[in-house]
């Protein structure tokens, strides 16, 4: 039977402690048909943990009718996780965020007309239902089960509900009655793995491990502000002494919304980030998000905004959307070697802050409660510098941080317990800190019994021993100066790079260049210096180390002595290999080739270079032209729409049993008097949802808010029609900070007729409306790859497309193309709009794939390749009318110019043999 317990040092599975490490990774965001090359990856880059949330509303759409196959299947994608040996952490909700449809509640929901989020007993028993449901699935999997699953969320973020509404939703008292509820469900189904609760301090002292974020750069809101964050971990350290320290969401980008520009959080910034997080020592780390994946219509979220955008790539995710991989995926690949060398660290460290600044500051006056005065001290002058220290038997560790705007030259004084007494780093020269950056220092660091190292002014990545030598790994930026002081019984011999070595009281000074290898020998250990840059390049397995232009290593495997590596290979440049291995090297092959290669007697530094042609054998291409057909008709006044439903003016779609996103059509009759003036329609929306508004077959307005409409120009005396195409793609995150917890969808606030006729002010309020789901293209299935087209019109091909007034509002345009994929790579299909005005819904053979708003951000949608065949149909629904930005009104026609496909990038699979 297998057991797990946790302490303040971390979760122990089997009476030995864990440290996790790795990411989020949303089955329901990614086709199931790219699960394990996403968990692979993770696994290749150094995780042994996937977090994902179970959506409620993914798997029972339908009340009562749980999916668990096809894209649902959970099960498949636990046995996936425990096949590439990563932990798993589980979060069913019942709410997720996520920034998912209606945080995860189904729709169905909306009819019960209850209270979400509360402690309420009709929702509790629903919610019970669920974890019920959810639990038949996950005990198998469970830990305690021989499986992997070693935590569950329950709920999520609700510190910021009572903080943000706590006359609704009551206090911390309210909120720890909610949250024990959940989890007496989750121990009455089954599941006795540790449960934890995010960003939910309100359970401090209960048996629910409370759990942190840490995102210092949310665009729009905070920008650097880390030390909220540090606080927050320093408060969970001491409120929950006897439980780990767990950062469940760190900060690996951001989620991108519609006319919003992207936010690309620079590779500093998640340096930063992971440095600042790593002096904490939690023992659980996971980034957010670690791969990627899309909102396909309609699964993507609202909050304040017009909604999400298809990608839910957090514009940096260290595995994209399509599954590359990014500079940051080589950051956290490296990071991962810290924490297995020095395991320690981790487990057993302290936190202090006997460290300092020392100096650097000239013309700087303080004002303090005794008078003014010049001050020199470092750490009075400037406001965003940070030092700490964490020490443990084998290894410690100084950070430095400065979130300044400049650079930072300074020194930094600490007491070495190895030397036992305070020293000055560096020595003779001053630290260079760059602005909005952090620098995590080793020190005191035994390495064997005749070699420490007291200080380091390059960051320590890795120890790995190979044979009878023990290699230690450093990096810095480039050009900047490097000192290490060694405690060592033997004197260092230089291999590589320029070295100045001095003898000291203390052992030996070397001080070098960031420029190049530096590499020496003291004794059995070899010690190598990369720039940062190269350092990305970095792979340590069991048997060698590994550094390589190669885009990835996707497996190893040793048998005999004969090493394989799986390998994806971008092509076009010389790529060059530096390897070290237990083993002499006889030969090298790629793919059968033999591959010439050289060994330094010095290093054993095995190198090899490749060079590869551009990869071919990939391509999309447009096949004939466009055909289009308009789809308009429900705006005129003369339509049928006697077969419509009808409500009541003043209820909800979903309270007249309308779930499903997508467009809506309401119709509605209204008399004007004779002579009339001043006619308006007072508009009332519910404020999120976009209504395109026509009287008698003219557009009078784009709305997303109430306003009032003067429709003079249109309105005729005796019988008129209003009709109005409402868009329901998005429910709110249920949020209360973001937006209404239950966002109810359609015209159902007072819709207001008003004029004057015969001298007299009159107003009259709409009763009901005639309502339909669908456009009419939809009900006839334009988007399908079968439909017979051959009545569409024809559209000669032009590098530009505009659709006039004339021909209506709304247009679904068709045309093939052809796909061709060579079976040894990867080459994700990109669909890229250069321009394309206002709206459009793409599908692909069928399939909706992308939702584009000419406000962007977004303008490359991807196009996963398990839709694709040889011949494929391209399916655009294009909505007009563009309107004046600023007035919402008025008319402009849509067009778009001819959009293209591209590649995001080509990788070739490749074997390398090592003999």
């Amino acid at each position: 039977m297998n057991s797990i317990t946790y302490d303040g040092n971390g979760l122990v599975i089997d009476g030995e402690h864990k440290i996790l490490y790795g990411g989020e990774f949303h089955y329901f965001r990614t086709h199931s048909s790219k699960w394990e090359d996403r968990i692979r990856k993770m696994a290749r880059g150094g995780c042994n943990l996937i977090t994902t949330y179970i959506p409620w509303n993914w798997h029972e759409k339908e009340e009562g009718q749980l999916k668990w196959d096809g894209e649902q299947d959970l099960d498949r994608f636990l046995e996936l996780c425990e096949k590439h040996n990563l932990y798993v952490i589980v979060k069913p909700g019942p709410y997720i965020c996520a920034e998912w449809d209606f945080g995860g509640y189904p729709h169905w929901i909306y009819g019960k007309n209850l209270r979400l989020r509360v402690g309420e007993e009709k929702y509790l028993n629903l919610t019970r239902t669920w974890f019920n449901h959810v639990a038949e699935v996950i005990r198998p999997h469970l830990v305690t089960s021989g499986g992997n699953i070693v935590m569950v969320q329950v709920e999520n973020e609700y510190d910021h509900v009572i903080k943000s509404m706590p006359e609704v939703y009551g206090g911390v008292k309210e909120a720890r009655e909610y949250i024990l509820q959940l989890l007496g469900f989750v121990r009455d189904a089954g599941i006795d793995v540790p449960v934890y609760s995010n960003d939910g301090s309100c359970i401090f002292g209960t048996e629910i491990i409370n759990t942190n974020t840490y995102y210092p750069n949310i665009p729009g809101l905070v920008m650097w502000v880390f030390d909220f964050f540090d606080e927050q971990m320093s408060e969970t350290r001491e409120n929950q002494p006897d439980k780990p320290l767990a950062i469940m969401e760190a900060q690996a980008g951001w989620f991108s919304q519609y006319d919003v520009p992207y936010y690309h959080l620079p590779l500093n910034a998640f340096e930063t980030v992971v440095k600042s997080i790593g002096i904490h020592a939690p023992s659980i780390l996971n980034f957010y998000m670690y791969a990627g994946g899309s909102n396909f219509p309609y699964w993507g979220s609202a909050g304040a905004t017009i909604g999400l955008t298809t990608s839910y790539d957090f514009v940096g995710a260290p595995v994209s959307e399509w599954g590359e991989l990014r500079e940051r995926y080589a950051y956290a690949r490296i990071w991962s070697y810290f924490l297995n060398s020095f395991p320690g660290f981790t487990s057993n460290g302290r936190l202090g802050d006997d460290a300092s600044f020392l100096g650097g500051s000239e013309g700087v006056g303080c004002l303090y409660a005794d008078g003014a005065r010049e001050n020199k001290d470092f750490q009075d002058t400037y406001m965003y510098l940070r030092q700490a220290v964490r020490r443990s038997d084998e290894f410690s560790a100084i950070l430095l941080r400065s979130l300044e705007d400049e650079r930072i030259s300074t020194n930094v004084r600490f007491k070495s317990e190895v030397l036992g007494r305070e020293i000055t780093v560096p020595s003779d020269e001053k630290l260079t800190l760059e602005n909005k950056s952090a620098l995590f220092l080793p020190i005191d660091v035994r390495i064997s019994d005749d070699l420490g190292i007291a200080y380091s002014t390059s960051e320590l990545v890795l120890r790995k021993q190979l044979g009878d030598t023990n290699y230690l790994v450093f990096r810095g930026a480039e050009g900047v100066r490097g000192e290490i002081q060694l405690m060592a019984a033997a004197q260092p011999e230089i291999l590589a790079g320029e070295v100045t070595v001095k003898e000291t009281d203390s052992g030996v000074l070397l001080n070098y260049s960031h420029s190049g290898r530096t590499m020496f020998r003291v004794g059995s250990v070899m010690i190598v210096i990369l720039e940062n840059v190269e350092s990305l390049k970095l792979w340590m397995e069991d048997n060698l180390l590994l550094l390589t232009d190669l885009y990835h290593l996707s497996g190893v495997s040793d048998d005999g002595g004969v090493t394989t590596l799986d390998l994806l290979v971008k092509g076009g440049r010389q790529q060059k290999t530096q390897l070290w291995r237990e083993r002499a090297v006889k030969k090298i092959s790629l793919d059968g080739r033999n591959v010439p290669f050289k060994t330094d007697p010095a290093t054993s530094a095995i190198t090899f270079e490749t060079e590869l042609n551009d990869i071919t054998g990939n391509s999309a291409e447009f096949i004939g032209n466009w055909k289009y057909m308009t789809d308009s008709d429900e705006i005129g006044d003369d339509y049928d729409d006697s077969s419509w439903d009808t409500i009541p003016a003043d209820v909800p779609l979903e309270r007249a049993g309308y779930y499903e996103h997508g467009f809506y059509w309401y119709r509605a009759d209204f008399d004007v008097p004779e002579g009339a003036t001043d006619v308006n329609i007072d508009f009332k929306t519910n404020g999120l949802d976009r209504h395109l508004i026509y009287v008698n077959g003219e557009f009078i307005a784009s709305r997303t808010n109430n306003y009032w409409h003067k429709i003079d120009h249109v309105a005729r005396p005796g019988r008129n029609t209003m009709a109005v195409q409402y868009a329901n793609e998005f429910h709110t995150k249920a949020h209360p900070n973001e937006g209404p917890v239950q966002k109810e969808s359609g015209l159902f606030n007072p819709v207001t007729l008003r004029g004057t006729a015969r001298g007299k002010d009159f107003e009259r309020a709409f009763k009901q409306y005639k309502v339909r789901y669908g456009l009419g293209g939809d009900l006839k299935e334009y988007f399908d790859p079968n439909l017979d087209d051959s009545q569409w019109m024809d559209v000669p091909l032009c590098e530009k497309y505009i659709i006039r007034q004339e021909a209506g509002p709304f247009t679904w345009f068709r045309r093939h193309f052809s796909y061709t994929k060579s079976g040894d790579c990867e080459a994700p299909l990109m669909l890229r709009f250069n321009d394309l005005k206002e709206r459009c819904l793409v599908f692909i053979n069928g399939v909706a794939v992308a939702r584009h708003e000419s406000c962007g951000p977004q303008f490359e949608y991807y196009i996963p390749d398990h839709i694709l065949k040889c011949d494929n149909v391209l399916t655009m629904y294009i909505e007009g009318p563009g309107y004046h930005y600023r007035r919402t009104m008025g008319y402009r026609p849509a067009y778009f110019e001819e959009p293209e496909f591209d590649f995001f990038f080509q990788a070739r699979k490749m074997t390398l043999t090592i003999e």
